[in-house]
């Protein structure tokens, strides 16, 4: 179907006094109908590539990390301090002392109320609740840095196939969390 502008009328649209529609009213009409259905072809025909770029973009906003450089190193060092003598070259720790390592260094104690993560949903979380979530959901003895970092992503675990985006927030103060950035 071809684009045609819409039939005008500038007249009354009754013709006798049953109240009958005359042929330019019944046009119009028609029109109307057939212009509604060519817009829901037209959102039906989105191309393929085009809806896959669009989930593309959607999956790689849930894969990225905001978070301050300075809590990242402490993070990063409390990692590393959890590394078993002997075996500083594996690249995981025991996943219940890092979390106990991280709640228990002075710098980390003054901050377990920071957001350090906001949801695909908008939901804040702190440092406290995400800890807690890595000890309930991650089930495995050992845990990767990488693996670690990923549950402070908007999704809040990285899917295998996955690679963390990290982005360091310059903006954000002493404790490194979202709620420090204006």
């Amino acid at each position: 179907m071809e684009d045609q502008p819409a039939p005008e009328f500038d007249f009354d649209t009754t013709t006798k006094p049953e109240g009958t529609q005359n042929a330019k009213v019944n046009q119009k009409l028609q029109w109307e109908k057939e212009e509604k259905i060519r817009e829901k072809e037209s959102q039906l025909l989105k191309s393929l590539p085009t809806l896959e770029k669009d989930a593309q973009e959607v999956l790689q906003q849930e894969q990225i990390v905001i978070i301050g450089k300075e809590m990242l190193d402490k993070l990063n060092e409390v990692f590393e301090s959890c590394k078993e003598r002997g075996k500083e070259e594996l690249p995981d720790v025991e996943t219940p002392e890092l979390i106990a390592s991280i709640a228990e260094d002075p710098y980390f104690e003054k901050c377990m109320a920071t957001v350090v993560r906001e949801t695909v949903d908008g939901v804040k979380e702190s440092l406290e609740d995400l800890l807690h979530r890595v000890l309930k959901t991650y089930k495995q003895p050992t845990i990767e840095w990488s693996t670690f970092l990923g549950f402070f992503t908007k999704r809040g675990r990285l899917r295998e196939s996955e690679k963390l985006n990290l982005q360091l927030n310059k903006r954000a103060g002493n404790m490194g969390g979202l709620d420090d950035v204006s």
